[in-house]
């Protein structure tokens, strides 16, 4: 089981100081979930990299923003630069974003724009000196000069729900990811790609990407759900609601579809699964869904999550450096991790716990 924690770009700390303590407390990677226009993520990886020593930075990327040997090479400096700490999160988008980005295909162009430049980059990322001629890219006599220091490259993720979507990740990436649907339906989703990788000879690894909302009862996160649901701006839930309405992204009506738009004064009418919570689609166009109890509980539902074949985990809570010593101390130590990262979050845990007791 591998736990990355996210990062959004919260102002209320200094990203250093999440950054230490996501690989202080012994979370197995960072994402910078870092959207079009906001601050560039390799160079704010290649920032915090220097406060950290183990986490892995996964780092969101744009097929066809740079041309693939522009990003072999930044693949290849910061992977030498951290020692082997990056992976790439592939996003293919939604019509919108890639017009923001000077990109003007359909769904389905995209995702074959996107196979293109994917096969283009691993063969660069060989070093062997390649020529491309498909139907988005083209290049002649390109070849990477800088070595990485994972072979044959960085993993690749990638979440997708489209046919076109499952293919590609079959096909591309060693990792595929969803967002945070009933068991039941994301053991479905992920069932359909092992299908389409094991024809194609490969095996991947499977990731959920869930927030927490955890509190010592049951009762407590339900209470914080409720303050949480209270605060929403409700013409921003319009907004919202009208941008997921229009998004050509299958994985946007997936999750819309989990509230249908419903509105109601009490927060917990939109649970929908067991202690699952989909309040958050009302307020944004990504993941929308929260793990909603106490530690036990919240930790019984991920390892329901585990045991459908999902191995990797990609949690996330507000505010963020203090839901990350939170989720660490009462959550990890239910949850089945490997030695070495067991015994790097104990000694972590004991040492907040001997700070604790001085500052007390």
């Amino acid at each position: 089981m591998r736990i990355f924690w996210r990062y959004g770009g919260d102002e209320r700390h200094p990203a250093e100081q999440l950054a230490r303590a996501v690989d202080h407390l012994g979370y197995d990677g960072y994402l910078l979930a870092i959207g079009a226009g906001g601050q560039d993520q390799w160079v704010t990886a290649a920032a915090l990299a220097h406060y950290t020593e183990r986490a892995k930075f996964l780092i969101a990327v744009y097929p066809g923003i740079v041309s693939p040997l522009m990003l072999a090479s930044q693949t290849a400096t910061l992977d030498k630069i951290t020692k082997g700490r990056i992976a790439l999160n592939v996003i293919n988008g939604e019509a919108r974003s890639s017009a923001a980005h000077g990109i003007f295909l359909d769904h389905d162009e995209r995702y074959e724009m996107a196979d293109e430049y994917w096969t283009a980059w691993r063969q660069l990322m060989t070093g062997e000196r390649v020529s491309f001629a498909g139907r988005h890219i083209r290049f002649e006599g390109a070849q990477l000069h800088v070595q990485g220091v994972q072979s044959p490259h960085p993993e690749l993720f990638f979440g997708g729900s489209s046919p076109a979507g499952l293919a590609m990740a079959a096909k591309q990436v060693q990792t595929y990811l969803t967002w945070g649907e009933p068991p039941a339906q994301a053991a479905e989703k992920i069932g359909a790609v092992r299908v389409l990788a094991s024809a194609r000879g490969r095996t991947l690894n499977y990731g959920i990407r869930l927030h927490l909302i955890v509190r010592d009862t049951k009762e407590e996160a339900w209470a914080a759900v409720q303050r949480i649901y209270d605060r929403f701006d409700q013409e921003q839930i319009q907004l919202a609601l009208k941008v997921r309405a229009t998004s050509d992204s299958v994985g946007v009506q997936r999750m819309t579809a989990l509230v249908n738009g419903k509105i109601t004064k009490n927060a917990r009418d939109l649970e929908i699964s067991p202690d699952l919570w989909a309040g958050y689609t009302l307020t944004g166009k990504g993941p929308g869904t929260a793990l909603v109890g106490d530690p036990e509980t919240v930790a019984e539902r991920l390892l329901e999550y585990y045991h459908a074949g999902f191995d990797t985990f990609i949690l996330s809570g507000q505010p963020q450096l203090e839901e990350a010593y939170r989720v660490a101390e009462k959550i990890f130590p239910l949850l089945p991790f490997n030695v070495e990262n067991s015994r790097r979050r104990n000694e972590s845990l004991r040492t907040l716990r001997n700070l604790a007791a001085v500052v007390s």
